[in-house]
């Protein structure tokens, strides 16, 4: 009799146990769908869509957002030099121009 009850003790603190951890997994899944709905409303998608195929869709968000960033940078450098060649170009032609107008004088 005493292990009948020692066992039905262990078994009532198992379902507990059981009952507290369905709890935590309840409340995590209901977490997982706030962040899924969120990063869905985000992303402009519906919402029933499933969390890798967000994750993705956030990954090519980022990926294109890195492209474009490189790109304005790669043009904002290309912006500089040409700005420098364009001086570069202008000192010369005032150069030149100025050799001239010497050169017409004499």
């Amino acid at each position: 009799m005493q292990s009948w009850l020692e066992r039905r003790a262990e078994l009532v603190n198992q379902s507990r146990d059981l009952v507290r951890l369905n709890g935590v997994v309840a409340e995590a899944e209901e977490d997982l769908n706030d962040c899924c709905s969120c990063l869905a409303r985000l992303l402009g998608v519906a919402t029933n869509r499933s969390l890798s195929e967000l994750v993705g869709k956030a990954e090519l968000r980022v990926k294109e957002a890195t492209d474009a960033s490189n790109q304005r940078s790669e043009i904002l450098r290309n912006i500089e030099q040409l700005r420098s060649t364009l001086t570069e170009a202008q000192d010369e032609y005032r150069r030149n121009q100025s050799d001239f107008t010497k050169w017409q004088s004499e």
